[in-house]
């Protein structure tokens, strides 16, 4: 038997061999030695620190140790190391320690600590720590002052427990000298209290504060007593702020970013202010600078205060200011000029009269304003005078603007002396009097006009002064007085000077008197009646204001108004006698005079108005209006008057219909102020000889009449934009099948203009194409004759304009005519285009499903001969009616195809083509290019654009091959290889009259990855036949020939249950899904296997993705371009982590559309019968 120590050392051998590690049972099955024994000896490698144990799942896994020895380490590290064993002897110093204080090694090496005299190891008061670290593995620390050499030195010594090479406790004491290391923090700790004091008792605030990477300025490092007591917080309520709460500086605002000079430059000076506790603020001047503290970017802030500094400025600018807006305020205009007439200063208003600006006029001549050139020269003249005179002299001058009159400006130019006595400036102080030159001027022309005016009017017109003396008077008012005084010599010079009041009867006079105070006091025109020798005259007076506003003039005006009076109180009798004829008008009805006085206001205009007559008749100007209007306003009536309609805003639609105006308005105060529809009607009133004497207004309440108009107009706008705005077909046929209506929605569903559908045949466009669209409509006629009050519901198939495929759901009922019977169709049609194509996908995807399961189960049962290859090119045909399916075997060692099955539609496809070679087709056997093996190990459907000359054509003659490719001239062609785990085992040519979809394609591929496992088994069955040796080698068994048949029994066994694993893998796979499914009905879900293929998809995941081909393709397909290698790498990881539990990635999917979806998935593992992973499970969440 071999020792204990050889046992170990064996141990550690077929370890050093397995890098990756071995478990008891792996270890007991090569040395042949009980798992208990191999467990026990692992134990003590394990204690001696020559192997490592890790945990993997439920098994440890045992490697060799990868620890370096405490020995090899010692001389590296710069402390100071002395290695105890059990006994307490010293069995190995470094050489640090022994040149630290100078000691030889053989001094100390195997003597135990209580018998030497040694620096540290043999103080007595570490004995208890040094017994406790070895006898029960505790660790220790402690720090030291040790006086060695009359010099204090500062050590940190650690007792760390450790097993000795042959299991026997040891010790290793680790001394650290840091005297350096102390002398150099108390150094800094008194330099960081000179710092404190320094900080602290500055007389400015400062802050320090750290600076993140976007610039931001972040937390608060440090802050002095001096900011805690002026803005009155404390330490711990500063560290609580953010900068912006504490600096409020205009070039950063609020967003807490550092200044752009400072982030550039790291230094940077700049005013702002410092909100104290209670709120109120003060000015700083901020000076910052940005530097590096500790690997951190900091910033400095030192902040004074310079309130006393802003007082100071405010107040000068205060003064300034004061000064500037006294002369800015002026309305005069205020210009300095230099003895050389350059401009020094100006005032606003002198800029506001020039139309220019300070910037522009400033160092100008004078001779650049716009001035007259003459007065130019005038005030040169001026300037040249005051400077002689040493005093100020007046000036008047123009402004002239280019396109505008000129404005006079009156002002005075005054010499200011500099402290010689020199005139350094002139001053000019002016103001604008073109007002007061246009009003002298416009004085004269009134005069002028005032007598002109007189002399052409009939009446007798004066203008007396307010003592009553005649200042002019026209020929009339001459002729009048020259025969009241009977003095035909009296002129109009002779007249002029003297009082009116001389050439009057007196009691006349007196009331001109009267008058004439009242017009005088109230500044308004007034009049009086008085009748002379049987005439009656209207005399006026008319007050005359100056400039002042007060009255200086008074025009009197006398006009006899004898026949107008008379023909007044004619109207007035002829108006009465109107008015009592209108008063039983039905309609609302008023009559107004000339001067707008209604003069008629019948009891209809009351009803309506809620006006009485006594209120209103005699009431004038525009007075009628009010009722409707609120407020005076022209009405109908007034345009009649006026006869001049453009000098009012028309108060609805007017027109004319002979002499009258009519009219259709809304008046808002009518009906209690809820208002009223009116039709107006408004005729003028003449006299015999045509003169306008007054208009009448007949008015109409048209407000119920216009209420129902407008219902019916909304009804029919309610159902015509529900009609209209409708998602779905409108439409309207008699019963012959022509369209009477159809809405512009069904116009752009079917593909036409809008009308082109009105009075066609439902059968040429809507109901066309087939035999089954012209029944259905002829069984809707006879479905609703026969029961009328059914609805009858179809569905057609239509095919527009452009050649698109529609499906149309009709809900269809009858139109009948007054008599009851039926006109016609009325139909509503839905699109259900959507819903018929997802029908006809999803039972496409059923029977996809279908073959792929019936398929599984058939190869798991199929028999291992030459009918594997007949069912798979049966099974294939059956996918792809109208097509022809090559199944071949691939021959690895010749590197050949040979032909296994033939079939198609056609019976007797492989004897055809035996006639048409001249030979037997079957296990024909054709070499393969080279460059088509990688596409057939790729298990992927290839598509032939060159058809299968390359493949197989070229072995036959020239003119077979033209017959053969001839007839694939018309056909599709392409191919797939049988391969898996790199070995191929076939392909499959097809030939197939159109394209294959996506859809079919992954079908394919799954088949044929179930046919390639069926074939493997199959090759893996050849081989063991061929060779007992290669099956002896399969099984590791190294016995002889004796055991062969028990090997091949064996192998047999293997495959048999590699068959039923894969079988029993399916089904559990497909009912997990299942359940998985069932579970989330809401979610998406699908399975990928290792590759990163998916394999399986449920209903939720197609309406995310679209209904495109999901099942066969590639993961990252659906997923965007950025996340595609961070989902592989996920899976992977999944995958390759038998341990890990269910995981969650948040990764989107992209839709037919291009649009992502974002969605939070969890990973769950599928496992195999062997517990391998087989495909994750990709559940979606939150989507």
């Amino acid at each position: 038997m071999p020792g204990e120590q050889e046992l170990l050392d064996r141990i550690l051998n077929i370890l050093k061999f397995k890098s990756k590690g071995m478990t008891i049972t792996e270890i007991s099955h090569v040395t042949s030695i009980h798992r208990n024994s191999i467990a026990k000896y692992l134990q003590v490698l394990l204690a001696s620190g020559k192997v490592d144990v890790q945990l993997i799942g439920n098994a440890k896994v045992y490697t060799i140790s990868r620890r370096l020895p405490v020995t090899s380490m010692l001389h590296c590290s710069p402390d100071l190391i002395i290695l105890l064993n059990q006994e307490r002897r010293i069995i190995q110093v470094n050489d640090k320690y022994l040149q630290y204080f100078g000691l030889d090694d053989k001094e100390i090496l195997n003597k135990g600590i209580y018998d030497l005299k040694i620096p540290i190891i043999c103080d007595e008061t570490f004995f208890p720590l040094i017994d406790s670290s070895i006898e029960n593995g505790e660790k220790h620390c402690t720090e030291i002052t040790y006086t060695y050499d009359k010099t204090d030195y500062y050590f940190f010594i650690k007792f760390v427990p450790l097993v000795l090479e042959g299991g026997e406790h040891g010790l290793v004491v680790i001394i650290k000298d840091f005297t350096e290391e102390k002398r150099i923090k108390d150094s800094l700790t008194e330099n960081e209290e000179k710092f404190k004091n320094l900080f602290h008792n500055a007389n400015d605030s400062i802050f320090l504060y750290e600076i993140a990477d976007d610039q931001r300025i972040g937390t608060l490092l440090e802050v002095n007593d001096t900011a805690c007591r002026k803005l009155n917080y404390t330490r711990d309520e500063f560290f609580r702020m953010q900068f912006q709460d504490i600096f409020h500086v205009e070039s950063n605002g609020s967003n807490g970013t550092i200044e752009p000079d400072l982030a550039e430059n790291y230094h940077a000076i700049y005013e702002g202010l410092l909100v104290k506790k209670d709120g109120t603020s003060f000015p700083v001047e901020a000076s910052a600078h940005v530097f590096t503290l500790k690997d951190r970017l900091v910033a400095l802030y030192v902040n004074r205060d310079i309130s006393e500094r802003k007082k100071a400025e405010k107040c000068l600018k205060i003064s300034v200011n004061r000064y500037r807006d006294i002369v800015e305020g002026q309305q005069e205009l205020i210009c300095r000029l230099s003895p050389d007439y350059f401009v020094n200063y100006v005032n606003e208003a002198f800029c506001n009269h020039f139309n220019i600006t300070k910037d522009n006029l400033a160092g100008k001549r004078l001779g650049s304003l716009d001035i007259l050139a003459e007065d130019k020269e005038l005030i040169q003249n001026c300037m040249n005078q005051a400077d002689a005179d040493k005093q100020s002299k007046n000036v008047e001058f123009r402004i002239h603007h280019p396109g505008s009159k000129p404005q006079w400006i009156e002002g005075s130019i005054s010499p200011i002396f500099d402290a010689e006595g020199s005139v350094y400036e002139f001053q000019f102080v002016g103001r604008d009097i073109t007002g007061a030159k246009l009003a002298k001027e416009a004085l004269k022309r009134n005069e002028e006009n005032t007598r002109f005016l007189l002399n052409s009017i009939n009446d007798n017109s004066l203008l007396i002064d307010l003592e009553g003396r005649i200042l002019s008077l026209n020929k009339s008012s001459c002729e009048y007085i020259r025969d009241y005084c009977a003095d035909d010599s009296l002129s109009i010079q002779l007249i002029t000077g003297r009082s009116i009041y001389e050439f009057i009867p007196e009691d006349i006079a007196r009331t001109i008197r009267d008058v004439a105070s009242e017009v005088i006091a109230a500044k308004n025109s007034d009049s009086f009646v008085d009748e002379i020798n049987d005439r009656i005259y209207d005399i006026s007076l008319t007050p005359i204001v100056n400039s002042g506003g007060e009255v200086e003039k008074i025009a009197v005006v006398k006009r006899d108004v004898t026949e107008r009076r008379e023909y007044e109180s004619n109207l007035t009798s002829t108006i009465s006698r109107l008015t009592d004829i209108i008063d039983f008008l039905p309609e609302a009805t008023f009559v107004i005079n000339t001067d707008s006085q209604v003069i008629a206001w019948n009891k209809a205009m009351e009803q309506l108005t809620g006006m009485p007559k006594e209120e209103i008749i005699g009431q004038g100007d525009q007075t009628y209006s009010i009722p409707f209007y609120g407020t005076k306003r022209p009405m109908l009536i007034d345009y009649v008057i006026s006869r001049e309609m453009t000098q009012y805003t028309p108060p609805g639609k007017i027109w004319r219909e002979g002499d009258s105006l009519n009219a259709e308005i809304w008046s808002s105060h009518l009906n209690n102020n809820r208002g009223a529809h009116l039709w107006v009607k408004a005729t003028g009133l003449y006299d015999e000889e045509g003169k306008i004497i007054g208009a009448i207004e007949s008015i109409q309440d048209m407000t119920q009449r216009k209420r129902v108009e407008n219902e019916l107009v909304q009804s029919e706008e309610k159902y015509r934009d529900l009609i209209e705005k409708t998602s779905a077909i409108v439409l309207k046929t008699d019963t012959n099948g022509k369209i009477l209506f159809v809405n512009e929605f069904g116009e752009n569903l079917l593909g036409y203009d809008k009308g082109e559908l009105i009075n066609k045949s439902v059968f040429t466009t809507i109901f066309s194409g087939t035999v089954e669209n012209t029944r259905i409509f002829r069984d809707i006629i006879e479905k609703i004759l026969e029961e009328p009050a059914q609805f009858r519901i179809t569905e057609n198939e239509f095919i527009d304009r452009k050649g698109n495929k529609k499906w149309i759901s009709w809900t269809n009922s009858p139109i009948t005519d007054s008599e009851g019977r039926l006109a016609g169709i009325s139909a509503v049609g839905t699109d259900i285009t959507a819903r018929k194509e997802s029908e006809i996908k999803e039972i496409a995807h059923i029977k996809n499903l279908e073959f792929i399961s019936r398929s599984a189960m058939n190869f798991a049962n199929l028999p291992h001969n030459e009918e594997i290859y007949n069912y798979i090119s049966s099974e294939l045909i059956s996918l792809l009616p109208g097509g022809v399916a090559v199944v071949s075997s691939f021959d690895d060692n010749t590197g050949k195809l040979q032909i296994k099955s033939i079939r198609g539609d056609i019976e007797g496809y492989e004897n055809m083509l035996s006639m048409m070679l001249d030979r037997k087709i079957l296990d024909m056997r054709f070499r393969i290019p080279e460059d088509y093996l990688k596409f057939l190990h790729s298990n992927r459907l290839i598509h032939m654009s060159g058809g299968l000359y390359d493949l197989f054509l070229k072995n036959f003659s020239e003119d077979i091959c033209k017959t053969i490719n001839d007839v694939l001239d018309l056909y599709e062609c392409y191919m797939i290889g049988i391969s898996r785990d790199d070995t191929l085992f076939g392909s499959i040519s097809f030939a197939v009259p159109h394209r294959i979809s996506e859809d079919i394609t992954s079908i394919i591929e799954i088949f044929v990855n179930q046919a390639s496992v069926t074939l493997q088994r199959c090759w893996y069955e050849e081989e063991l036949a061929k060779n007992k040796c290669a099956v002896n080698g399969i099984l590791g068994d190294k016995q002889g020939n004796s055991g062969s048949e028990e090997s091949q029994k064996n192998l047999r066994t293997v495959l048999e249950d590699i068959r039923n694993n894969h079988i029993i893998d399916l089904r559990r796979q497909n009912e997990v899904f299942s359940s998985i499914c069932d579970k989330n009905p809401e979610c998406p879900v699908f399975s990928v296997d290792r590759k990163g293929t998916i394999t399986r998809a449920n209903a939720s995941l197609s309406e995310i993705l679209g209904n495109g081909t999901i099942i066969g393709k590639d993961i990252t397909a659906f997923v965007p371009p950025s996340l595609q290698q961070e989902a592989k790498e996920f899976q992977k990881h999944i995958v390759n982590n038998p341990n890990g539990g269910p995981a969650e990635i948040s990764v989107p999917v992209v839709s037919e559309t291009g649009v992502p979806v974002n969605v939070t998935w969890n990973l769950e593992k599928m496992y195999d019968q062997t517990g391998e992973v087989s495909h994750i499970l990709w559940i979606g969440r939150d989507v």
